[in-house]
C-alpha cells in the first residue's frame, strides 16, 4: 500500500471555483443577510423567493425545507419539497412541476437555472463533515439572484469568494427584533425556580429525561423533550406542543437539537451545565455555541398573543397588533452558579470570524483517482490516499472523512458493488454509533449488488413488531428501538431514491415511518404518565 502511495499523484483542488463552469459564466448577485437569531434575517430572503418566478430554498435539515414548503404552499404558491428521504412534486393538470423547490442544502440544483436561490445557514460552510455542501451550493447554483442567510462570522469568507468568482456582493445586517439578557442569578441547582416558558439544556439523553422527571414531579409542569436521535417529525411535534399556549405543556427539556430547524417560543434558556462530553471527556461548551443557543430564547407568547403570518419572529397582541420589541424579551442563565460567569462571557464574546469552506471531491475526481490503483484495491485505502494526496488552497478544506472511512469498510465487504453504486452510497446516512443500523446499511448495500427487487418489509432482521402494539405501555426500551426503526425506515427511504429498481414500494415505507412517529409520540407521552402516577402514588403514601 505504501509503494502504491509513493506512485500516485497528487490530487488537485485548489480551484473549486472552476468546477462549475456554467455558474461562472452567470452575472450574478449576492445579497448576505446577517444577524442573530430572532432577527428576521430569513424571512426576509424568502420573502423574496416568493415574488420569484423561478427558485429554490436551500437549507440545512428536512424540517427547514418542509416548512418552507408549506409556507408557500399556505399562501397559494406551488412548490415541490426535495430531501434525501422525500421527494413531493407539486405537479399541475397540464403535467408541469412547481418552478420553487424547497430542499436540503445537499439536494440543491446546480444544472437548473433558476432567478433566485435562498441558501441558509451559511455558516455552516465551515462545518467539518457537511461544509462541501454550502460550498457546492454557493459556486455552482445557476442563479441570478443568490440570497445567503447566516452569521456575521460568515461574512469575511463570502466576500472573499465572491471575488474569487465574480459575483456582485451586498451584505443586509438585522438586529434582533427583541433584547436579550444574561440573568444576575443562576437558579442555583433549584429546580423549583423553573417557570413556564423555560427551556432547560443539558447534553445527555439520560439527563434530559431525569430532568424532565424531576420538574414534572416538583413543579407541576409538563415537559416537551428534544434530542438529536428523536425523528425530525417527532422534534417539530414536541416544538409544537411546547408552542401552544392554550397546551398544558409550559416547560422544554432540550439537548443541543434546538440550535436550528425549530420555532421555538421560548422566554428564557437555562443550561444545565457549561461543559459537555466530547468523545474523548468533558470540554467547555464554545463560545459560538452558547451564544447560539442562547440567543433561541425572547420568542415566548402567552394564550393572549398570536404570531404574525406576515413575520414570524413577530407576535400580535389581543388586538392583532405587533408588540414592540421590548415587550418579549429574552434571558438566559444557568442551573447552577459556578456556570454562570462563563455563560455570561460566551454571550458578551466578540464574533469568530469562519476562515475556510469546506470541499469534497467530485464523482469525476475520485474516479479518476482510483484509476491510478491496482484493480483490488478497497475504497477505504483510496479514500485514504484521496485525503493525504489533495491539494488545496489556504481558503478551502477536505471535509472529515472519517465517517466515509467507516461506511466504504461497509462497502468494500460487499466485492459485487460496482464503484459508481459505492459513491452514491457512501453519503448514505447511516448512523454510526448505532450497530443496527450498520448493519440494515449492509443488507441494503447487499440488495443493490445482487440486483435484487425487495421492499422493507421483506428486509431480514428489522424488528416491525413495536408498530402492531396497541393498548399496551410503550416504556424507554420501547423508544429506543423505535428510534432505531425509525432511522432504519428513513436510510431504505434515502436508498430507494437512488436505487429505486432495487428497493420498492417507497408509499408503504413512508406510512410505516408516520406510524413509527406515531408510536414515539406516544412513547413519549406514556413517559410523561408514567411519571404522573409515580408522583401520585408518592403523595398518597
Amino acid at each position: 500500500y505504501t509503494t502504491q502511495m509513493s506512485s500516485v499523484k497528487s490530487l488537485n483542488l485548489s480551484e473549486p471555483v472552476e468546477w462549475f463552469p456554467t455558474a461562472r459564466a452567470l452575472p450574478r448577485k449576492v445579497i448576505m443577510h446577517v444577524g442573530p437569531t430572532n432577527s428576521g434575517k430569513t424571512y426576509n430572503a424568502l420573502q423574496r423567493l416568493m415574488t420569484a418566478k423561478t427558485g429554490c430554498y436551500a437549507g440545512p435539515l428536512r424540517l427547514l425545507a418542509r416548512e418552507v414548503y408549506e409556507r408557500h404552499q399556505s399562501q397559494g404558491i406551488r412548490c415541490n419539497l426535495v430531501t434525501g428521504e422525500e421527494v413531493i412534486e407539486d405537479i399541475d393538470q397540464n403535467g408541469n412541476s412547481a418552478s420553487i423547490t424547497a430542499c436540503t442544502v445537499e439536494m440543491v440544483s446546480t444544472t437548473k437555472p433558476l432567478d433566485v436561490v435562498v441558501i441558509d445557514e451559511i455558516q455552516l460552510i465551515s462545518d467539518e463533515k457537511r461544509g462541501w455542501a454550502w460550498t457546492n451550493a454557493y459556486l455552482g447554483v445557476q442563479a441570478n439572484e443568490i440570497h445567503l442567510c447566516g452569521e456575521a462570522s460568515a461574512v469575511p469568507l463570502i466576500k472573499k469568494l465572491s471575488e474569487m468568482v465574480g459575483d456582485e456582493f451586498e451584505v443586509r445586517e438585522y438586529q434582533r427584533l427583541n433584547p436579550l439578557v444574561v440573568q444576575k442569578n443562576s437558579l442555583k441547582g433549584e429546580l423549583e425556580k423553573i417557570q413556564a416558558g423555560d427551556c432547560i439544556v443539558a447534553f445527555s439523553r439520560k439527563e434530559l429525561f431525569d430532568l424532565k422527571a424531576m420538574i414534572e414531579e416538583r413543579n407541576g409542569l409538563k415537559c416537551a423533550i428534544i434530542y438529536g436521535s428523536l425523528p425530525p417529525e417527532s422534534r417539530a411535534k414536541q416544538a409544537q406542543d411546547f408552542n401552544n399556549p392554550d397546551n398544558d405543556i409550559k416547560v422544554l427539556v432540550a439537548s443541543d437539537a434546538i440550535g436550528m430547524g425549530l420555532n421555538l417560543s421560548i422566554k428564557r434558556v437555562i443550561f444545565s451545565k457549561a461543559d459537555k462530553f466530547d468523545g474523548f471527556g468533558q470540554v467547555p461548551l464554545a463560545f459560538p455555541f452558547v451564544k447560539q443557543i442562547g440567543g433561541r430564547a425572547g420568542r415566548y407568547k402567552t394564550s393572549t398573543m398570536g404570531q404574525s403570518n406576515n413575520n414570524p419572529d413577530a407576535f400580535l397582541d389581543a388586538d392583532n397588533q405587533v408588540l414592540p420589541q421590548t415587550d418579549s424579551p429574552g434571558s438566559v442563565t444557568t442551573l447552577w452558579s459556578d456556570d454562570l460567569e462563563y455563560v455570561r462571557e460566551a454571550m458578551a464574546s466578540p464574533i469568530v470570524n469562519i476562515k475556510r469552506a469546506g470541499l469534497y471531491p467530485m464523482d469525476e475526481h475520485i474516479i479518476t483517482f482510483s484509476n491510478e490503483f491496482p484493480e483490488g484495491t478497497s475504497t477505504r485505502q483510496i479514500l485514504i490516499a484521496m485525503g493525504q494526496a489533495a491539494k488545496l488552497s489556504e481558503t478551502f478544506f477536505l471535509c472529515n472523512f472519517e465517517s466515509l472511512l467507516n461506511i466504504a469498510t461497509v462497502l468494500d465487504m460487499i466485492p459485487t458493488l460496482t464503484l459508481s453504486d459505492k459513491l452514491k452510497l457512501l453519503k448514505a446516512p447511516v448512523k454510526e454509533k448505532i450497530s443496527l443500523c450498520f448493519q440494515m446499511f449492509a443488507k441494503l448495500a447487499s440488495i443493490v449488488a445482487n440486483g435484487q427487487i425487495v421492499n422493507l418489509t421483506e428486509i431480514k432482521g428489522i424488528d416491525l413488531s413495536l408498530l402492531k402494539l396497541s393498548g399496551q405501555r410503550l416504556g424507554m426500551d420501547e423508544l429506543n428501538r423505535l428510534e432505531v426503526l425509525h432511522s432504519n425506515i428513513s436510510l431504505f427511504l434515502w436508498t430507494s431514491y437512488r436505487f429505486p429498481v432495487n428497493l420498492i414500494d417507497r408509499i408503504g415505507a413512508m406510512e410505516l415511518k408516520v406510524l413509527c412517529e406515531q408510536k414515539i409520540d406516544e412513547a413519549l407521552a406514556q413517559t410523561r404518565n408514567e411519571r404522573e402516577q409515580m408522583s401520585k402514588l408518592r403523595q398518597e403514601k
